[in-house]
């Protein structure tokens, strides 16, 4: 069996032997020209090329979700029903879990739109999800901190 690597420098693709990748450490090589090269699961489960009649979508900005991530053998089944409803998302291995896709976004609008699609929500504020404190909140919060302060003592 063999397995493929991305060169750390140029992302070019290596394909090693098992002896080779039994020599990994954190899912690194050390080439021979001493350039470390990254353990690439996706391609070794998927074609380099994608086929010519395949769309591209490229993903430029980096806004990545880990929840609305699939594991790998669902990639496929919603790579298909992100396309089929028009939306722009791709799948991409997670750095940390190789078995784990994470999903890309280039803009918080599709990001916004997929999740909707896929009955989530995301409230999380930095994410634009539109939670965040009010003023008043803050206020009250601060006071309940300085009476909790006072009544231990201190």
């Amino acid at each position: 069996m063999t397995y493929i690597y991305r060169r750390e420098d140029t992302g070019e693709a290596i394909v090693v032997d098992w002896s080779t990748m039994m020599g990994q450490k954190d899912g690194y090589i050390a080439l021979d020209d001493g350039v470390l090269a990254k353990r690439c699961v996706y391609l070794e489960h998927h074609a380099i090329d994608p086929p010519a009649s395949a769309p591209a979508v490229p993903i430029k900005a980096e806004i990545v979700s880990d929840a609305l991530g699939v594991t790998g053998h669902q990639v496929a089944e919603f790579r298909e029903d992100a396309a089929r409803n028009g939306m722009r998302v791709d799948f991409t291995p997670d750095p940390l879990q190789p078995h784990f896709f994470q999903a890309r976004f280039n803009t918080w609008e599709e990001k916004s739109r997929y999740t909707r699609h896929r009955q989530m929500s995301d409230r999380n504020s930095r994410n634009g999800g539109g939670q965040s404190l009010s003023p008043e909140l803050l206020a009250r919060a601060k006071a309940r901190l300085f009476e909790q302060a006072r009544c231990a003592g201190k």
